[in-house]
């Protein structure tokens, strides 16, 4: 099982939050970005994010990008459906990824699905099941 409760957690998907001071706004806190966290903030935005080079504040970050406060449950729900987890994400706000035989049991035990706010699964009709692809065209959507 994988939790991700704050910003912390995400180090290990290679975005690691520095501060909040950053954004004039008070809105945004800015995150170094190691090569996997570069891909895993391009695939969740849908596209290609361009960073200004040297754009990085620590060693071992190639770039670095001012994310909202309030993106953190559903980037963490992205990167642990990447881990080809079943997520949920519970009512105080903890996202938590596990393999469908724990979350069966889970279930089973506890009833706990009908107090979850959202499960979230891979089912999308492209190979990898993140995205879908259009049955006219075949191109992924």
């Amino acid at each position: 099982m994988s939790e991700v409760t704050e910003w912390k957690d995400l180090e290990h998907f290679g975005i690691i939050m520095l501060t909040g001071e950053s954004c004039g706004l008070g809105m945004r806190l800015l995150c170094d970005l190691n090569t996997r966290g570069v891909l895993i903030i391009n695939e969740f935005l849908g596209g290609n994010v361009t960073f200004k080079k040297d754009s990085n504040w620590n060693n071992g970050a190639v770039a670095s990008i001012l994310l909202p406060r309030s993106i953190l449950q559903d980037l963490a729900a992205f990167c642990l459906l990447k881990e080809n987890k079943i997520v949920v994400v519970c009512p105080g706000g903890d996202v938590v990824g596990m393999d469908e035989k724990e979350f069966e049991w889970r279930n089973q035990v506890t009833g706990w699905r009908e107090s979850l706010l959202h499960v979230y699964q891979k089912h999308g009709t492209a190979s990898d099941g993140m995205r879908n692809q259009h049955r006219f065209t075949g191109r992924i959507t």
